[in-house]
């Protein structure tokens, strides 16, 4: 019996590697579960299992509605893919940051062979992502994406980066497949299609990833030098890049220009309707 456990913090490009693995057909994904969330009904498995897949799960525990899915992904010659909720674990202020870890992975049945590996994304796109979109300022991000970022290391987790992704995703997503033992198959014509997926299709401000139905480099996204600054020198950030391979500079990359910002903002959505509404 095999499950995949994908590992994947917030904002980290979690959604679109989401999609592409719900359109594979020998797949049953679920997405953003933890066990510890079971109480949330957009996160609860039976809830999505009903949802997406037209299943009733008999079960009441995490453990055995695995079990479950696992018996009736061999029924129908599918694999269970399991997308963590893994943000839940480390924002929570239950359990001190140091000893915080992957609830599902503790929580999974041992009489299953897992293939886990974790999606990540550079700390500095993630806090400004998680600053622009949940107005979480960059020290209290820091701090969590440095925990999962430790975790992901401590447990020897399999990485795949969303920045290799975006730029060879063929490639990228071929490796992903063969580490996990299954079968290719071309899911990059509609992925875009797949609305049985939790992440930023739920947010209320549309994502710069969810406007596009192919996949591509985004540049990283213009902010003010005063949040540069902070960035550039908070400790925790810039020890998290170091776990997953990555530099401490914003300006490692293309960066988009303050036009470029204007021009995906609500102010410009909101100027160009006035001035269509003037003439």
């Amino acid at each position: 019996m095999d499950v995949v456990v994908i590992i994947n913090y917030a904002r980290s490009g979690g959604t679109l590697l989401n999609r592409c693995l719900a359109t594979h057909p020998d797949l049953m994904v679920f997405s953003e579960v933890n066990p510890l969330a079971e109480d949330r009904p957009k996160h609860n498995l039976t809830n999505q299992a009903k949802e997406w897949y037209d299943i009733n799960l008999k079960s009441e525990s995490f453990k055995e509605k695995i079990l479950e899915l696992v018996e009736l992904c061999e029924d129908r010659g599918k694999t269970l893919v399991l997308r963590d909720w893994s943000f839940f674990d480390f924002k929570r202020k239950d359990r001190p940051i140091e000893e915080k870890s992957f609830s599902i992975l503790e929580n999974l049945p041992k009489n299953i062979n897992v293939k886990t590996f974790a999606f990540v994304r550079d700390a500095i796109d993630v806090g400004i992502a998680r600053n622009y979109y949940g107005k979480v300022n960059i020290s209290d991000f820091s701090k969590a994406y440095l925990s999962f970022t430790k975790a992901v290391y401590d447990n020897g987790i399999k990485i795949f980066k969303y920045e290799d992704f975006v730029i060879n995703y063929e490639k990228e997503f071929s490796a992903m497949m063969e580490y996990c033992k299954l079968k290719y198959f071309n899911v990059f014509n509609d992925f875009h299609k797949v609305q049985n997926v939790m992440g930023d299709t739920k947010l209320k401000i549309n994502s710069r990833g969810k406007q596009f139905d192919e996949i591509k480099p985004l540049k990283r996204r213009w902010v003010a030098k005063k949040l540069i600054k902070v960035i550039e020198s908070d400790q925790a950030l810039l020890d998290a890049n170091k776990y997953l391979g990555y530099s401490g500079s914003y300006y490692d990359g293309e960066v988009e220009t303050i036009i470029d910002m204007i021009k995906r903002s609500n102010y410009w959505t909101k100027l160009r309707a006035m001035i269509k509404n003037i003439f």
